[in-house]
């Protein structure tokens, strides 16, 4: 067989004997990555699947032995006709062993028609077992996988033994798409899959095969069952179980444990299903079943703390089968209290109060050097004409004695709108304000002073401070903040997270120059739905632009640590988890670090960990990034993932590292670190990495002019890694796979 750098199996036929023995006959044809078909393949690299989909209503009966109950079940459900007996790991005492569905590893007859099309012919008789029954008028499946060679999907084809037919089939179970996995899950070597158990299988289509509930972990007596394993495992942290103190593990391979207690789903909301069950997408027409087919077993994966055979922590008591669940929690056409459907329950108050509020950013005079800035600003209803609110008398705005608190303890005034200046916009640094720079800061609501009604829904207010007489380019305006509002359901007053505003106006240009744009808003949102990062909850949403207002060049986080006691060299060393004085919090350092963070905290790396409001935040211990780390286009818009050029009057500025001496005392000089090293050793940490960096013009200890906060950059790092180079970025990161 040829070396392929990629396979793509297709399925083209199955044939079933319409009596026994009845075993299916597959034909299916493999191409390398220039569609050139591949011939050679051995049928010990193959293993095949096959599965009938169990009618709404019929018993699903277990495969001995097992602990599993006969269970009927309320939707559509795949099960396995291959099964083989797993066993509890070596010292775990007190369990049984249990069924796990399984492949056909290539056993049966085998063909290579020397022209990329081979067949199969399966060993295992599916009319002679059992356990479990076959009839032909059901819905099939059977999917192939490939193993040891390059990279490979794992097709499908689905069927009706009885018509042959593929298309208009009786019965259908698509819940997930393989795009919405995807969408988060980009693996390392497999650009185009989601693979797992080797990376052999990569279809959404083919998981749910073999995850079906008569497969168990026979160590643990968790379900392997696709819907309720996969909710736990996006639960994670806050499974009831494990905020109890216990755990949630699965027994693989080689007994492998795989412990996912300490996934935290990105959202940040773990009422987001629409994140995986995407009813807009056609290929998915049963995945409403969320909604409108409520189950023990899909409800309790997540609620995993009711009993449903006691009645434990469930309002209604006993539930004897899943036939129940819709009386309470079914459709509007089947239920009266509609507050207890799935739906309702899972809705997000804030969410759709949201749907009230837009920021609008309408002028802004007075931005020359040395003047007061006049801000022009309003906050509209688009659900309501786009009316006026009133952030004078209008209850969203005008709560200021109650608090409420983010995800990260992060404080602050029920009401709590904010507009900023920084500047400028080649790369934030906001000099002339302060030590260590900082924007200017002006709430909008529960301020003082209070902006002023114009008179026809919008306000005005000025700036408590000038722009410096020195400072060049074009002023940042960004409109940040939340309202708030009592839904009066026992949580207290909320925050409502409204989507931020960005403008811009001119310092000393002729016409204001936005700052470049290098993230795409829209991709963090595939992970993070509404981009509203965990540090400021609700304040600053879906506005990466607005980031760098704070997460400029020049901002550390050294006044937390101060506060904490971090402050001297020796007290760094004792205290503080990577032993600095102080870390950058620049937007390009920080976002790479963070999404690396594990990696970070290997032995030759310097682990990236932030103080921010008397806490700390040490992102070695986060949950590994779960697409591909080298995949900059997984953030990047294309073509902004190049090192630096110094040359360039956009390029972005040196990094503070620290602004403290051993003593605790300011330094006069800042010290940076150039601006290609600092973005690219946020992820490439290690010594060796650093000292490459080094030898080809980055520096570490850069001196800052004190007047500008620039630093004279030698780096080289565009001779070898920039565009059409002989180490592209772009080639290097294997980016071209992802596009």
């Amino acid at each position: 067989m040829s070396t392929p750098t990629s396979i793509t199996a297709t399925i083209t036929s199955v044939t079933v004997p319409s009596a026994p023995p009845i075993q299916p006959v597959v034909k299916f044809l493999l191409v390398n990555q220039a569609g050139q078909p591949l011939q050679g393949l051995k049928a010990s690299d193959l293993g095949f699947a096959i599965a009938k989909l169990v009618p709404a209503g019929a018993v699903l009966k277990p495969v001995p032995p097992s602990k599993i109950a006969p269970t009927s079940v309320v939707s559509t459900q795949w099960q396995s006709y291959l099964y083989q007996t797993a066993s509890p790991a070596p010292g775990i005492v007190g369990q049984m062993p249990q069924p796990q569905a399984t492949t056909e590893a290539g056993t049966g007859a085998f063909t290579d028609n020397g022209d990329g099309t081979y067949q199969y012919t399966f060993t295992k008789d599916v009319s002679a077992d059992p356990a479990v029954s076959y009839d032909a008028t059901l819905v099939h499946r059977i999917a192939l996988e490939i193993r040891g060679l390059a990279p490979a999907n794992s097709p499908v084809y689905t069927f009706q033994p009885s018509t042959g037919a593929t298309t208009n089939l009786p019965l259908s179970r698509e819940i997930v798409d393989d795009q919405t996995c995807k969408n988060c899950h980009m693996l390392l070597g497999l650009p185009t899959q989601v693979g797992y158990h080797g990376g052999a299988r990569t279809e959404i289509q083919y998981c749910v095969m073999c995850h079906n509930p008569s497969s168990a972990d026979p160590s643990t007596d968790n379900t392997l069952d696709f819907k309720v394993m996969f909710h736990k495992i996006h639960m994670g942290v806050s499974l009831p179980s494990v905020v109890a103190g216990g755990s949630y593990e699965i027994y693989g391979y080689m007994n492998a444990v795989s412990n996912y207690s300490a996934i935290v789903f990105p959202t940040h909301d773990l009422r987001t299903c629409y994140t995986c069950h995407n009813e807009s997408d056609p290929a998915t027409p049963q995945t409403v079943n969320w909604r409108t087919v409520p189950s023990v077993e899909a409800c309790g994966s997540c609620h995993d703390n009711v009993n449903f055979a006691t009645g434990a922590n469930h309002g209604s008591g006993i539930v004897a089968n899943n036939t129940e669940c819709s009386t309470c929690h079914g459709t509007p056409s089947n239920i009266d209290n509609g507050a207890l459907q799935v739906a309702a329950v899972h809705a997000i108050p804030e969410r759709q109060y949201q749907k009230n509020f837009t920021y609008n950013i309408l002028q802004v005079t007075n931005t020359a050097p040395g003047q007061t800035p006049v801000l022009r600003f309003s906050v509209t209803n688009p659900t309501n004409g786009n009316k006026p609110w009133n952030l004078l008398t209008d209850e969203p705005f005008t709560d200021c004695t109650a608090t409420v608190t983010g995800l990260n303890s992060e404080a602050s005034t029920a009401s709590d709108a904010i507009l900023m200046i920084a500047w400028n916009t080649l790369d934030y640094t906001n000099t002339g304000i302060g030590a260590n720079g900082g924007e200017i800061d002006i709430p909008v609501a529960c301020a003082t002073p209070l902006p002023t009604a114009n008179g026809d829904g919008t306000f005005s207010i000025t700036s408590p401070q000038q722009i410096p007489p020195d400072v060049t380019g074009t002023a940042g305006i960004y409109f940040n903040g939340h309202p708030s509002h009592n839904f009066n359901d026992g949580r207290g007053v909320q925050a409502i997270p409204v989507p931020n505003a960005t403008a811009y106006s001119s310092i000393t240009d002729p016409t204001p120059v936005p700052r470049r744009v290098v993230v795409d808003l829209a991709k963090c949102d595939v992970c993070h739905d509404q981009l509203n990062p965990l540090a400021h909850d609700s304040d600053r949403v879906e506005s990466v632009t607005g980031c760098p207002f704070c997460h400029e060049p020049n901002a550390t986080d050294q006044a937390t640590r101060a506060l904490l006691g971090v402050v001297t060299l020796a007290n760094a060393v004792a205290m503080a988890p990577d032993q600095l004085q102080e870390q950058s919090i620049d937007f390009k350092i920080m976002i790479h670090a963070i999404h690396d963070g594990p990696n970070r905290g290997l032995v030759d790396h310097s682990p990236y960990v932030v103080y921010h409001n008397g806490a700390i935040f040490n992102f070695t211990t986060i949950t590994p990034f779960p697409g591909a780390v080298n995949n900059c286009l997984g953030c990047h818009e294309p073509g902004t993932f190049y090192p630096p050029n110094p040359s360039n009057p956009t390029t972005p500025l040196a990094s503070t590292i620290h602004t403290v001496d051993s003593t605790g005392a300011p330094l006069v000089d800042q010290i940076a670190v150039t601006a290609g090293a600092a973005a690219c050793s946020s992820c490439h940490a290690s010594a060796v990495e650093s000292a490459h960096m080094v030898q080809n013009g980055a520096n570490f200890a850069a001196v800052k002019n004190a007047a500008n906060n620039q630093v004279v950059s030698n780096e080289t790092c565009v001779v070898c890694h920039g565009a059409g180079a002989i180490a592209d970025v772009q080639m290097v990161h294997n980016l071209a796979s992802y596009q």
